[in-house]
């Protein structure tokens, strides 16, 4: 089995929050990913919705559909890392 080679760029965001937010804990290591993980799963579901809507938030190009974008509303998800509170987009 070879071992797998690490990313350089993981390794440089790793030492910038580190850097940043100066954990002493493996607790403030949870919060630092729950702080990332929120507005990366938010993120992700925009996408989801650029991709089931057929275009970008704010494109100025004609629709091909009828079906909008409607705001968001929060919800609060459980995970492995605890509750998080996200903004759900909705169409």
């Amino acid at each position: 089995m070879t071992k797998k080679e690490k990313n350089p760029e993981r390794n440089r965001l790793v030492k910038e929050l580190i850097a940043e937010y100066q954990p002493k804990s493996i607790m403030d290591l949870q919060d630092i990913l729950k702080e990332i993980f929120a507005p990366l799963m938010e993120d992700m579901l925009k996408g989801e919705l650029d991709g089931h809507l057929g275009y970008a938030k704010n494109e100025q190009a004609p629709k091909t559909t009828i079906n909008r974008r409607n705001g968001s509303y929060p919800k609060t998800v459980r995970s492995q890392m605890g509750k998080l509170s996200l903004d759900i987009p909705r169409d």
